[in-house]
């Protein structure tokens, strides 16, 4: 994690690991809460791999009411794709 970010830094891109951190409480640790701050006044997007993980991950595991509060944040959030 870096400190760099400062007032009007623009987008940060998180992975999977990190929105789990961040977003799924049950799942936040020391780590998630340094994250939670680091994040603060950010504009977190997600990459389409992430986007797809977080909808069919809870699918595939029988995570039940998860899957729908996963896929609605993920919807919220909006993913990055490079075009590449």
């Amino acid at each position: 994690m870096s400190d760099a970010a400062g007032p009007g830094a623009g987008p940060v891109l998180v992975d999977t690991d990190v929105f789990s951190k961040v977003y799924v409480p049950a799942s936040r640790d020391d780590v998630g809460r340094a994250w939670v701050a680091a994040l603060a006044g950010r504009t977190v997007v997600i990459s389409v791999q992430t986007a797809v993980e977080l909808r069919v991950w809870p699918r595939l595991r029988n995570w039940g009411r998860a899957t729908n509060r996963r896929s609605a944040r993920a919807d919220r959030l909006g993913a990055h794709n490079s075009g590449e």
